[in-house]
């Protein structure tokens, strides 16, 4: 057999190769034209997670009325438990919200508060993150052993405290990023400073004028506030008891796992309460905000209450427009959801044996005999992945006069990241089905890429996987107008153009649709699926009732009341994932595979934590 003619030798070379410097995301930006002082803050916004996103959340702030406002954004510094202990006070969250009533707590994920909100202008942000890992990098930062926690309970706060010797752990660490910190980035203004020395939430404020910057220290004085994780406040004493019986229930020993976040805010949601949207809605006059399901917006909570028409003015998060709202559509959510996360260190001295173990997925990948289901959904963004309208939209042979497209969410960057996430988590696709809308399309594509099989893999476009009709009966458009396989293999997609679906697009017309029929259809194509398929991996990608309705009758439940089913789905963040798996060895019974890590270990963004018990939980 002949192999590949050899590359034939250079005459000449070039030095160009070797001289060539790599630029940085802020000198791609200023190369593509935007100002400055706009690039600046859009990497900020995102988090220097690269140019690509930092121009996205450019072209979706286009019409943002603060674009080119100089206010800095806001940065706070968290430890955060991980793991089983997370997964215990994330359950405590959910029962003390259903029983009794959202709380202080409720508007933050479970937290130790190390430095609280202090201000950095744009250009310096990135100076944050790397003052953080060079805190962490030196000898003795991490912690050998578990924060020791003690419980506490009054009428007014309940919480743990943590104990003197691991609180001094942490008050040294958020002192010496302050410091790096402040020998970075203070200016002769002395505002950054100020703001510094204010930012330790168990110190007094120690202010310091006209310091030459070589000498300048920061001097801070103890007070006896210690820090602490906060389980309930600003509650009614009628839930005190309540409140105190779900507390004792969680183990303070179990603490486990710690990492060190920095997340930043946009200043417009101090003060205000962060909602998100839970239905779509087109604005139809000119003071009006389009919402997409999944939005981030900033309200006036006082407002909110008082409003006589229903209607709230609210700030976009995913693009900084503000607009009247109905109220009825957007339901109050953790502030947390509108953050940018900076930086994410873990505690722990050897990382590889902490409890977090992120997307752990057990031994069952380890069988060839096991067939494996993940059912993955697509949805709205949280504002950290700052994706919205794609930068390019791909070209139909014969597109309709509508609007079907107009508003398609790219998620390139974040399905990637939940490809790489797998790949990086020892998880293998052999097969993939779509629901035929093009975001979800998109979505298993990234996914594919981010694995790195592509190239190998042919998304498989299943319209049986397309959400519920019965939405659509009052939509004037009626039903999406999908691409066909050639189009979207024309657009750069991956699909199989010789695949049969189990369900006819046309048979989905009928947007009269019950929910059980809905139901029904999704199970009918799940089997279809796996009897296509009797070996391997298969990841299916839909909606977010993608995750309830293919796996419901595999699980053995009955179909939910249209009601139950939509209570369900406003749980369901963003990529999140649900993974079944079936070993012929137990009778052909599926199990769910539980896993601690969050949806932020594969997205590599802040997003609700999923906890795929709800889908089997009907007292919700």
């Amino acid at each position: 057999m002949s192999g590949l003619p050899a590359v034939p030798p250079r005459r000449t070379s070039s030095p160009t190769k070797s001289n060539k410097q790599q630029l940085t995301p802020l000198q791609t930006l200023l190369q593509m034209g935007f100002p400055k002082h706009r690039a600046e803050k859009a990497l900020a916004a995102t988090g220097h997670k690269g140019a690509q996103q930092a121009t996205e959340w450019l072209l979706a702030h286009v019409n943002d009325p603060l674009l080119d406002d100089n206010s800095p954004r806001e940065y706070i510094l968290y430890a955060c438990p991980t793991g089983a202990f997370l997964q215990k006070l994330q359950n405590f969250w959910d029962k003390s919200k259903t029983m009794c009533g959202w709380n202080g707590c409720h508007n933050y994920s479970p937290h130790i508060t190390l430095v609280s909100f202090f201000k950095v202008p744009d250009e310096d942000s990135l100076q944050l993150t790397q003052g953080l890992h060079k805190v962490m990098e030196r000898q003795g930062a991490k912690l050998n052993e578990p924060l020791k926690l003690e419980t506490y309970t009054s009428p007014s706060f309940m919480g743990f405290f943590v104990a003197e010797e691991h609180a001094d752990y942490l008050k040294r660490i958020a002192m010496q990023f302050v410091k790096e910190v402040s020998n970075a980035i203070i200016s002769d203004t002395y505002e950054q400073f100020d703001a510094l020395t204010a930012c330790f939430p168990w110190c007094t404020t120690t202010t310091a004028r006209c310091i030459p910057k070589g000498s300048r220290s920061i001097s801070l004085d103890p007070n006896v506030k210690s820090l602490h994780l906060s389980l309930a406040y600003q509650f009614p004493n009628t839930h005190y008891m309540t409140l105190k019986s779900l507390v004792e229930e969680i183990d303070a020993d179990m603490s486990g796992s710690w990492e060190l976040r920095l997340y930043s805010r946009d200043p417009r949601v101090n003060g205000k309460q962060v909602h998100k949207a839970i239905r779509g809605y087109s604005a139809i006059e000119a003071d009006e905000l389009d919402l997409r399901v999944g939005d981030c917006l900033y309200i006036n909570g006082e407002a909110l209450a008082n409003t006589s028409d229903g209607w709230v003015e609210g700030t976009s998060a995913q693009t900084g427009q503000c607009g009247l709202l109905p109220s009825s559509y957007v339901e109050r959510t953790c502030e947390m959801d509108a953050w940018t996360l900076h930086a994410c260190i873990s505690l722990d001295e050897d990382p590889l044996n902490n409890k977090r173990a992120p997307f752990s997925i057990g031994d069952s990948f380890s069988s060839s005999r096991c067939k494996q289901q993940q059912v993955h959904r697509q949805s709205s963004m949280a504002s950290t992945c700052t994706a919205n309208a794609p930068l390019a939209e791909p070209e139909r042979l014969s597109r309709p006069p509508s609007r079907d497209y107009e508003n398609l969410m790219d998620l390139k960057i974040a399905a990637d990241q939940v490809g790489e996430g797998l790949l990086a988590n020892g998880l293998r696709v052999d097969h993939v089905y779509s629901s035929p809308s093009l975001r979800c399309v998109q979505t298993a594509d990234a996914v594919l890429r981010g694995l790195g099989v592509k190239q190998h893999v042919l998304v498989r476009v299943e319209p049986g996987l397309f959400e519920w009709t019965g939405w659509y009966q009052d939509a004037a458009a009626g039903q999406p107008d999908w691409m066909e396989a050639q189009e979207l293999q024309q657009a750069g997609y991956h699909v199989d153009r010789a695949y049969r679906p189990h369900v006819h697009h046309q048979h989905l017309k009928d947007t009269t649709e019950t929910c059980e029929e809905y139901y029904r259809r999704k199970a009918n194509v799940c089997k279809g699926i796996l009897e296509d398929n009797p070996s391997g991996s298969i990841l299916i990608v839909g909606h977010s009732s993608t995750l309830e309705t293919c796996s419901y009758e595999l699980l053995g439940r009955s179909p939910r009341q249209p009601e139950e089913m939509m209570k369900l789905l406003r749980k369901i963040p963003y990529c999140a994932l649900t993974h079944l798996t079936c070993d012929p060895d137990t009778g052909g019974k599926w199990t769910v595979v539980q896993t601690h890590a969050p949806p932020l270990s594969v997205t590599h963004s802040t997003n609700q934590t999923f906890d795929t018990k709800i889908l089997q939980n009907y007292t919700d």
